[in-house]
């Protein structure tokens, strides 16, 4: 953990090649990010801070203007047997039933502009231990971003 916020204070970014690369380790960029990958599947709570920190940078830049969308999807992994909490899900694109995983995706979208945001994404499975339902991980995930956004109401 120590290794990660330190990374994330020195790169002043969230995303995990940002923070393996102010490590400066003495190793390849790849395996730094590895290891870190792994270190967070193992510290949920890391990914958690991280989400919260990443809200907080983001929902500033939300107006009154920006329609929030919410995106319920699919991380199709069907090569891979082997993966974490991996689950049955629809692939979208075909049609089918794959191994992968369910994907929430909130973005908030500015008409005037052409621009979009990205709030929040969030892997889910339904094979984890605190899994109810898809829908009741939907209603998780918009209670966290009004959450987020309700001081700019």
């Amino acid at each position: 953990m120590d290794e990660v916020v330190s990374g994330i204070l020195n790169s002043g970014s969230l995303q995990l090649s940002k923070i393996s690369r102010s490590l400066k380790e003495p190793t390849r960029l790849h395996h730094t990010l590895k290891r870190l990958s792994r270190m967070q599947g193992k510290h949920a709570q890391i990914a958690w801070e991280c989400e919260d920190l990443l809200l907080n940078q983001i929902v500033p830049k939300i107006t009154d203007t920006m329609i929030l969308g919410i995106d319920p999807g699919d991380l199709n992994r069907n090569g891979s047997s082997k993966s974490e909490n991996i689950c049955k899900v629809r692939d979208g694109d075909k049609g089918t039933i794959v191994n992968g995983y369910p994907m929430i995706t909130v973005v908030a979208r500015c008409l005037k502009r052409g621009s979009t945001l990205p709030v929040l994404t969030r892997l889910l499975s339904s094979t984890r231990g605190a899994y109810k339902s898809e829908n009741n991980d939907i209603m998780q995930t918009m209670n966290r971003v009004e959450q987020s956004c309700t001081p700019l109401l």
